[in-house]
């Protein structure tokens, strides 16, 4: 995903594909906070400054970096 797809992201329901782009210890990571392969995935907000956004994954709201999100590997949900 591209920075200028964040806006264009906002809102849209996205599957999570890949974690690949992390490093091990990353994954981690991203493993325990509900981020895994296959999962629904979606950009609730940007922030005033652009750092951090807001996701929503299942029934949870995480702050990840902007950084991260575009080291996902997404793919736009079919409903």
């Amino acid at each position: 995903m591209q920075a200028n797809d964040i806006n264009a992201a906002i809102g849209k329901k996205m599957m999570i594909v890949s974690l690949q782009r992390f490093a091990v210890m990353q994954r981690a990571a991203m493993y325990v906070r509900g981020l895994l392969p296959g999962r629904s995935i979606q950009l609730l907000q940007v922030s005033p400054m652009g750092d951090p956004l807001i996701i929503a994954v299942g029934e949870q709201k995480l702050a990840i970096s902007r950084e991260t999100w575009m080291q996902l590997e997404l793919q736009e949900a079919t409903v």
